[in-house]
């Protein structure tokens, strides 16, 4: 009897570490608004072509942004800010292709637990 309850607190023990290995590596998705995707845009692309997605806020309520509009679109993730400046490929009056035609990335410096704890409040 005495292994028996052993080999069920062995099996309790590795299916507790299973789960738990499997909750703590499955980290936040990879989002495409990244260093790698901002260093791959090329003058000339289209709004389409850029990330893939809309402009906007893909962070944790840490970054205030302005509204996107035609000729700047702003993204902005827990660790960065990009913005994209946009020109009309023809008269800007018509129904014109916007291409890229410049881009800045802003790195923003990991959040301090001071700071993580006063947005924290903030909610309530």
């Amino acid at each position: 009897m005495n292994k028996r309850r052993w080999l069920y607190v062995g099996l309790a023990l590795l299916l507790f570490g299973g789960v738990a290995l499997v909750i703590l590596g499955s980290g936040p998705p990879v989002s495409m608004i990244n260093r790698k995707n901002f260093d791959r845009l090329q003058e000339g692309m289209t709004r389409q072509e850029i990330f893939g997605c809309p402009p906007g806020s893909y962070d944790t309520d840490r970054v205030p942004l302005p509204a996107s509009g035609r000729y700047r679109l702003w993204w902005a993730t827990d660790d960065s800010v990009i913005t994209i400046e946009m020109r009309p490929d023809g008269d800007p009056n018509s129904d014109t292709t916007w291409r890229m035609w410049d881009k800045n990335y802003l790195p923003i410096p990991p959040e301090t637990l001071s700071e993580r704890w006063r947005r924290f409040q903030a909610r309530w």
